[in-house]
């Protein structure tokens, strides 16, 4: 399962935030990799997402990395996307 969360006032400031939830819903080991794109405007910010999971295994936020502020300018994002994504049984 996965779920991307927007938040505008990600940092209790003025730039927005995206949070990925991941959860292996599989009773076997997974890896997985993807782009993640943000947008703003005319300007792409693109992050490189990997890992590994365990079967019945969750993972979101910081602590995971997989929370984001992909302009700390005060940018508001346009579009968030997902790219090449991949899934595999290990």
């Amino acid at each position: 399962m996965f779920l991307l969360l927007f938040y505008s006032e990600g940092d209790g400031e003025e730039n927005n935030s995206v949070v990925i939830y991941l959860e292996n819903k599989n009773d076997y080991n997974i890896s997985y990799k993807f782009k993640l794109i943000f947008c703003a405007g005319a300007i792409d910010r693109v992050k490189t997402i990997d890992g590994r999971m365990i079967p019945r295994e969750r993972r979101t936020g910081s602590n995971d990395e997989l929370y984001f502020i992909p302009f700390e300018d005060g940018r508001s994002l346009s579009e968030v996307g997902i790219k090449n994504c991949k899934v595999k049984r290990n």
